[in-house]
């Protein structure tokens, strides 16, 4: 007996190699991709197949998206944009979360909201926060935590959300430079840094980035 072991609630697909012998069903005598769903554990032969397969490969697919309770978190790590996008872009992509066009956010259909940054509250993000994640780069970013109704602990009373950013490194206390790499459209390399400098209430960022037909100098302050 084969098992297959996956999270609770995670969907799992299998590819299997068909013989030709089974062409008549699936003429391309390929491969074919379905979908299961399963439990904690599930015996491989609990599945029914609707084939007799040569050989059956089941893959895991870690979700982006984590409903709970009190929360919606968004795996930006595990999102491949994340190496190109600023955080502004990737949260167009979180439930709850509206970004428009002049990239104004609203949380939970509410402009009211607050920014945090691992779980505490961050000066830099009260003034004027799609500034500052415009320039701020995804990968520098875990994940991110629509916290829809804050608890006491928040301080956060009368406000449509909390926009919770999980950071991969000590969070932007003091000083933090975050350096990595771009594409344009045309297939370009280039390169982008991502600086901020926090003492009490003052907070200057500034970003630089280029490619070999741009070159755009960025700085804001706070």
């Amino acid at each position: 007996m084969v098992k297959v072991l996956a999270s609770i609630g995670m969907l799992l697909t299998y590819t299997a190699a068909i013989s030709a012998a089974n062409t008549p069903r699936w003429a391309d005598n390929g491969t074919k991709t379905a979908p299961i769903e399963v439990t904690d554990t599930m015996a491989y032969d609990s599945i029914k197949w609707s084939e007799n397969l040569d050989a059956v490969t089941v893959v895991a697919k870690k979700p982006l998206v984590k409903s709970e309770l009190d929360k919606m978190t968004y795996d930006v790590e595990s999102d491949p944009e994340a190496q190109a996008n600023s955080v502004l872009e990737m949260l167009r992509k979180v439930p709850m979360v509206t970004v428009d066009g002049q990239d104004n956010i609203m949380v939970n259909n509410s402009s009211s909201f607050k920014v945090y940054v691992n779980g505490k509250p961050n000066n830099m993000m009260s003034n004027n926060p799609s500034e500052v994640l415009k320039n701020m780069p995804a990968n520098s970013v875990k994940k991110i935590e629509i916290i829809t109704n804050p608890g006491p602990k928040y301080d956060a009373e009368g406000v449509g959300g909390i926009i919770n950013i999980i950071t991969t490194g000590k969070g932007m206390e003091g000083y933090s430079l975050t350096v990595g790499t771009n594409y344009n459209t045309q297939g370009r390399i280039g390169a982008n840094m991502f600086g901020t400098v926090q003492s009490g209430k003052f907070t200057v960022s500034g970003r630089y980035s280029y490619t070999p037909i741009r070159d755009n100098r960025v700085f804001n302050t706070i």
